[in-house]
C-alpha cells in the first residue's frame, strides 16, 4: 500500500505503482473528471464516490473524505 499527496496523482504515476502489483491512496485534483462526465469537484457530500476517467486499467475509485 502507498501513501501519498496530490503531487503523485499522474495518471502515469498511478499506472506505475499498479504494474508493481501494489495499490495507492492518493489525494487526486479537484478537477479530474469522473467516468460519468461531472468534475470531482462535484461531489459535494462527505462518503460520496466516484470513478476517475483516463485509466488504461478499470477505473480508479475516489471518496470524498472532507469539504472546503
Amino acid at each position: 500500500m502507498i501513501l501519498t499527496d496530490t503531487a503523485f496523482g499522474s495518471i502515469e504515476f498511478l499506472h506505475g505503482i499498479r504494474k508493481l502489483k501494489y495499490h495507492a491512496i492518493v489525494g487526486v485534483r479537484i478537477d479530474r473528471k469522473l467516468v460519468d462526465g461531472r468534475i470531482l469537484r462535484r461531489l459535494h457530500k462527505r462518503g460520496q464516490q466516484g470513478k476517475v476517467c483516463g485509466f488504461k486499467v478499470s477505473p480508479y475509485a475516489v471518496l470524498v473524505l472532507s469539504q472546503r
